[in-house]
């Protein structure tokens, strides 16, 4: 699945959200997908705890299998534990656009798992079969063992806040407000908790919005 980020130091969008009963794995997320009936990318999303959509990460050139613009930025979301992360685009002519990412930590066994949701059809709408875990498309960047993948700060390039501490650059600036105009309306990022605070913190602080830390470049 190409590179992964250090989610943990990335450009967070840490939105207050009530926690989840318990944690929130693979194996949680599979049983949604099976028990809803789930056959969209876009339902699938809609369906996630808001734990999940309310702590996430935007890439706006992305290295990964899910391509990326500044006005559709691919997604990482995370909840508090950061113990499973799901990735997913919003522009149809992106490559990956079918498909959700994940990756998942297991404490059990000490390694990360990583697996690729792909919904049949051209618009991500269809039965997903259940996929198999680190398939060889992922273990070509992550190796084997299969690890994440970070860049080295202060810079992460690629995604929102890449320059630690300093400020959204001019392309950045631009690009989050083209991304906050269509958010509210469109069918994935409609889903997304808290950006309307980013709008707004834009405009009281336009070089440096509260709650933007700095980000890795998350390339899953």
């Amino acid at each position: 699945m190409g590179r992964i980020w250090s989610f943990w130091g990335f450009l967070l969008f840490s939105i207050t959200a009530p926690s989840i009963a318990g944690e929130f794995g693979f194996d949680e997320l599979a049983q949604l997908v099976e028990s809803q009936r789930i056959r969209t990318v876009d339902g699938l999303i809609a369906a996630l705890p808001e734990e999940l959509r309310a702590h996430y990460a935007l890439v706006f050139a992305s290295r990964s299998l899910q391509g990326a613009t500044f006005a559709n930025p691919r997604v990482i979301l995370f909840g508090s534990g950061a113990e499973l992360v799901i990735t997913f685009n919003g522009d149809p002519t992106e490559r990956g656009y079918t498909a959700v990412e994940t990756m998942e930590f297991d404490r059990s066994s000490n390694r990360f798992l990583f697996r690729e949701l792909q919904f049949a059809g051209a618009e991500g709408a269809g039965r997903v079969a259940r996929p198999s875990v680190n398939p060889a498309r992922c273990l070509v960047c992550h190796g084997s063992p299969a690890r994440p993948i970070w860049d080295t700060p202060p810079t992460w390039p690629g995604a929102y806040g890449e320059r630690y501490r300093v400020g959204l650059s001019p392309a950045e600036s631009k690009g989050i407000r083209d991304f906050l105009d269509r958010q509210p309306g469109h069918a994935r990022y409609r889903h997304l908790l808290g950006a309307g605070e980013v709008r707004g913190a834009q405009k009281d602080q336009p070089r440096t919005p509260p709650r933007l830390e700095a980000s890795a470049s998350a390339q899953h």
